[in-house]
C-alpha cells in the first residue's frame, strides 16, 4: 500500500470469516484481536516508498488523489489523469494521441502490433478507450456463443500516432476455464476457450475470415510486438493452487509453441485480476458465492505473481488490482475522512456494475487507469 507523503490516516484491519455456503463475509468477533488498529500520523509511512524496491513482476503500489482525480503509481512514476469529462476526454490512448512519451515510437519504424488476450472485463477496458477516443474498430464473432450477445470476440483497431505510425491493437476473447460447462473450440490447449494467436496469420484464422481490405498488411508469420494476457475471471471453481498450476502450464505451452515454430517471442505482460464484488453475484450463480470471495481472488493474484517470477520470458505484471481496490466497496459507501474529502466525493464509491464487470463513474475511472497501464507497458517494452 502506498500513501501520499504527509497524509495522516487511520488503518483498520478486520479479521473476517467467510460462510462456505453463501460466501458472506463477516467480522470474526471470536478473535479478541479482531480489529487491528494503527495510526499513521502525518509525515510517517509504514513503508518508506522512496527506498521501496519495486518489482515489475509483483504489485505496483500507488494512491489516488481525489482532488485531482489522478492515480499516482509509486513504482514507475506514472500519474494517470482520469478526468474523462475533459474535452477531449482523458483515455488510455491519450499518451499516444497527444504527443505523450512513448519510447517505442522513437526507435521503431513501421506499424506496431499489440495483441491483447483476455475475457469480457479486459475487452471492456479496451472498448472504453476506443469509444471515448473516437477510434474506429472492427469486430468479429465467428463462434457465435463466445461473445455473449456481443459481436466482439475479436477486435481490431488502428491507433494513429504523432510519428505517422499506427499501433494496431487486436483483442482475442480468451480466458482460463475448465471444460465442464464451457464451450471448447478447435481443441485448444487445456483450460483455454480458444487458442492464443502466436502470429498475425493465427489471428486472421481464429477470427474466421480471410485477409480483409482493412487489415494492416502484416506478413502471416509476423509476431506481435507486445502481448498482454489476462487469465480471466471464469475459473472460480479452481482454488489458487490449481489456478496457478494451470496458468503455468498454458503460459509455458505458449512459449514452447513459439520456440517450436521458430518464432521470436515478444515481450508478454500478464495482468492481475481485479477484486470481484461478491455481494453482487446473482441467484443463478449462487454456487459461485462460496468460491468467488475477495480472499480467494487475491490468492489467485499471488499465484499469478509466483508463476510470472519463475519465467524469464515473461516481461512484467500489470497491476490492475491495486487501483481498483480503492473502489471495491458496496454502492453507497463513503470515505469517512475529513469533511473536505467527504464533500468532494460522490456517495457511490463502488466501481462495479456486477460481480466482475466495472461500471459507473468510478468503474470508468478504473478502466482509464488499467488501460493506461497497458499502453505504458506497450510504449516501454
Amino acid at each position: 500500500m502506498a500513501l501520499p507523503p504527509n497524509y495522516p490516516t487511520e488503518l483498520n484491519v478486520n479479521c473476517t470469516k467467510t460462510n462456505q455456503v453463501t460466501g458472506a463475509v463477516t467480522t470474526d468477533t471470536t478473535n479478541s484481536n479482531y480489529i487491528i488498529n494503527r495510526q499513521v500520523k502525518s509525515g510517517v509511512r509504514a513503508i518508506d516508498l522512496d527506498e521501496f524496491d519495486c518489482n515489475i513482476k509483483s504489485f505496483q503500489p500507488g494512491y489516488y488523489n481525489h482532488k485531482t482525480n489522478t492515480w499516482h503509481d509509486r513504482c514507475n512514476g506514472l500519474q494517470i489523469d482520469t478526468n474523462f469529462r475533459k474535452v477531449p476526454s482523458m483515455t488510455m490512448f491519450t499518451p499516444i494521441l497527444n504527443y505523450g512519451p512513448c519510447p517505442l515510437l522513437d526507435h521503431r519504424e513501421g506499424d506496431i502490433w499489440v495483441s491483447i488476450i483476455g475475457d469480457s472485463v479486459t475487452r471492456m477496458i479496451l472498448l472504453n478507450g476506443l469509444k471515448w477516443s473516437k477510434i474506429e474498430y472492427r469486430t468479429w464473432d465467428p463462434y457465435g456463443v463466445l461473445g455473449f450477445g456481443n459481436a466482439e470476440t475479436f477486435i481490431m483497431a488502428a491507433v494513429p500516432t504523432t510519428t505517422n505510425q499506427r499501433i494496431w491493437f487486436t483483442f482475442t476473447f480468451e480466458f482460463m476455464t475448465t471444460e465442464d460447462g464451457q464451450v471448447i473450440i478447435d481443441n485448444p490447449p487445456d483450460h483455454l476457450v480458444v487458442d492464443m494467436p502466436h502470429t498475425w496469420g493465427d489471428f486472421v484464422t481464429l477470427r474466421g475470415q480471410g485477409i480483409d481490405i482493412n487489415d494492416p498488411g502484416f506478413a502471416m508469420e509476423r509476431v506481435p510486438d507486445t502481448v498482454i494476457f489476462n487469465p480471466g475471471y471464469h475459473a472460480s471453481d479452481m482454488n489458487a493452487e490449481e489456478f496457478g498450476a494451470n496458468f503455468n502450464d498454458l503460459i509455458v505451452q505458449w512459449h514452447q509453441t513459439m520456440i517450436e515454430r521458430n518464432l521470436q517471442a515478444p515481450p508478454i505482460h500478464i495482468t492481475l485480476n481485479m477484486l470481484p464484488a461478491p455481494w453482487m453475484i446473482p441467484e443463478k450463480y449462487a454456487d459461485d458465492r462460496a468460491r468467488r470471495t475477495e480472499l480467494n481472488e487475491y490468492r489467485k493474484n499471488l499465484a499469478i505473481i509466483e508463476v510470472v517470477q519463475q519465467h524469464d520470458f515473461i516481461t512484467s505484471v500489470l497491476d490492475f488490482f491495486s487501483p481498483e481496490l480503492l473502489f471495491n466497496g458496496h454502492e453507497g459507501d463513503t470515505i469517512q475522512t475529513s469533511k473536505t474529502y467527504h464533500e468532494a466525493l460522490p456517495g457511490r464509491l463502488s466501481a462495479h456494475k456486477d460481480a466482475v464487470h466495472l461500471g459507473g463513474e468510478w468503474g470508468l475511472r478504473v478502466m482509464i487507469i488499467a488501460g493506461s497501464i497497458m499502453v505504458n507497458a506497450v510504449c516501454t517494452s
